[in-house]
């Protein structure tokens, strides 16, 4: 796999009806128990503290070094095992490209609003 050839970041996505892969070490943050709290899971990033992602509404949060979270919106679950994977090398980078501009957002929000969660 080359570092250098972003399609070769994304794992084949999943079939109509079929449930998104997770990656493994990533089955915790697709669960949300009774509902409560967040299931964020760290990354390695200078400017990225931590994401979460719920495969059923397709939305990924994003928080940030500065405090600030974003809720991104039909966000697939490729691009989730891409970011939460590491990103090919830099999860900055990866978010800049493929997440920022690419869905539809809502953000900087606080961890505690409930417009970060809503419908989750």
């Amino acid at each position: 796999m080359s570092r250098l050839n972003p399609s070769s970041w994304f794992r084949r996505p999943a079939r109509p009806g079929q449930a998104p892969a997770t990656l493994p070490g990533h089955e915790s943050a697709h669960a949300n128990p009774g509902g409560r709290g967040i299931p964020w899971v760290a990354v390695q990033s200078s400017n990225l503290d931590r994401v979460a992602y719920y495969p059923a509404a397709r939305v990924l949060l994003v928080q940030f070094r500065h405090g600030g979270c974003y809720r991104y919106e039909g966000v697939p679950g490729a691009v989730w095992n891409s970011l939460a994977s590491g990103g090919g090398g830099s999860v900055g980078v990866y978010h800049a490209y493929y997440v920022k501009w690419a869905y539809p957002y809502r953000g900087p929000l606080r961890e505690d609003d409930p417009e970060l969660t809503r419908g989750l």
